[in-house]
């Protein structure tokens, strides 16, 4: 009989996630069946994370560990402050359609003088930015704060207009820094299928996912304006789910 796949990580070229059963996943973080699925309604929870394996008991759900404990985590946190719109929202790969001004990028995003003033000169941009551009001004600060020089930062630009990637909630993707004699440069790859010069020396790297949801977080607050649910009223949220029925009610 074949040894079911549970929580064995799958070795080879492309290497898949270590999984979690989703039983699991509630018992170590305490929330609900009801609650999980209407969190997956809501879009907080990819479709494309739940893997149905065939196990000693029969069908069941898993889920990549590391993706799924961190993102129970993360809406934990937030859920008391936003409603499950606006953490959707945050957590979506898809950009916001707003306009930020240099200020915002500057005071929410915390993006330093310098690396606003070398994108202008790269790109020519000027204010109101798109989120698109906050988010690669990001990953230039991010690259300065792991010390690399504004030569990089500027590679890291050209790299992420000319590729367009990162939007893309299924794909790891990792922006690296390289150097080799004293030559840097700059690729774009997910984590498994990178293959750069044995002789090269990786100097800095940037987890694309994980910055695209800080950056969308640190912006929330600019809609204070904007009535939030989650702070007056009262809500009753009701979702069932394979006979589960759970109540939420929000109090002023």
């Amino acid at each position: 009989m074949d040894r079911p796949r549970d929580k064995t990580r799958e070795k080879g070229t492309n290497e898949e996630p270590e999984l979690i059963p989703k039983k699991e996943v509630l018992e170590r973080t305490g929330i609900s069946y009801g609650q999980f699925y209407r969190w997956k309604r809501k879009g907080l929870i990819p479709e494309s994370w739940f893997v149905r394996r065939s196990t000693f008991t029969g069908q069941e759900t898993f889920l990549p560990r590391e993706k799924i404990l961190e993102r129970i985590r993360l809406i934990q946190k937030l859920k008391d402050e936003y409603s499950l719109e606006e953490i959707a929202e945050m957590l979506s790969p898809e950009p916001p359609k707003r306009l930020f001004p240099a200020d915002v990028v500057r005071r929410r995003v915390g993006i330093p003088p310098d690396v606003l003033e070398r994108f202008r000169a790269v790109t020519g941009r000027e204010e109101p930015f798109r989120f698109r551009e906050v988010f690669w001004m990001a990953a230039m600060d991010e690259l300065r704060r792991q010390g690399a020089p504004p030569k990089a930062w500027e590679l890291a630009l050209r790299t992420l207009q000319r590729d367009g990637v990162a939007f893309e909630e299924e794909t790891e993707w990792v922006l690296w820094l390289w150097e080799k004699d004293e030559i840097p440069f700059v690729c774009l790859a997910p984590e498994p299928y990178l293959r750069a010069d044995p002789e090269a020396t990786e100097r800095a790297r940037v987890e694309l996912r994980r910055l695209l949801e800080r950056v969308k977080m640190k912006l929330a607050d600019e809609q204070e304006a904007k009535p939030n649910p989650k702070r007056k009223g009262f809500k009753v949220d009701v979702s069932v789910d394979a006979d589960d029925v759970d109540i939420e009610i929000d109090l002023p």
